[in-house]
């Protein structure tokens, strides 16, 4: 019976996303330790536009620590964090860890064109398009409202290489074929 209990728990946890634990190997000890852990408020991501900011400028702004997975992130406490200057004039976003890391691994070079299919909220984009002086980022989403918020986080952190298309990316677009480097 314990171990169905802990099954449903590690369940739940799963759905949440806050580990990857199997549950046939996890102990109630270590099943204690991931709930704690889940209780806990964790640090938010900032990704530093470094085109408008230094990772070094932001540290000494904001009581954090840079991140062990992505050079242009840093982990932050603080609280109204998206009404500060720095926000407002798009030396940073919010923006998850992991989803910076995507962006890194895409790693756009000098004169590229990327295809970013359901874009929103725009996260990745705008990570990816921070990367290019030369080159653009096609973002595209099903919807036109998500679409604004592409188009104002571009605004937002002045980056004229975004454009924006609203499309089924389950649907073929010709015009496409051989058109992105990634």
């Amino acid at each position: 019976m314990l171990k169905k209990v802990l099954s449903v728990v590690l369940a739940l946890v799963l759905a949440l996303g806050v580990c990857a634990v199997a549950a046939s190997a996890a102990t109630a000890s270590q099943l204690e330790e991931l709930l704690k852990a889940s209780n806990t408020k964790p640090k938010l991501c900032l990704r530093v536009n470094t085109n408008r900011a230094s990772v070094e400028e932001l540290l000494e702004k904001f009581d954090g620590r840079k991140s062990e997975l992505s050079s242009r992130a840093i982990l932050v406490k603080g609280s109204d964090i998206l009404n500060s200057e720095d926000f407002l004039c798009g030396k940073f976003s919010v923006q998850d860890e992991t989803s910076i890391v995507c962006a890194d691994i895409v790693d756009p070079k000098e004169g590229e064109s990327v295809l970013d299919m359901c874009a929103a909220p725009g996260g990745k984009t705008m990570a990816m398009a921070e990367s290019l002086k030369v080159g653009d980022v096609l973002a595209m989403d099903i919807y036109e409202h998500k679409l604004a918020l592409i188009e104002d986080q571009a605004k937002r952190l002045d980056l004229d290489n975004v454009k924006t298309r609203c499309q089924d990316s389950t649907k073929l677009v010709e015009e496409f074929i051989g058109k992105f480097d990634k």
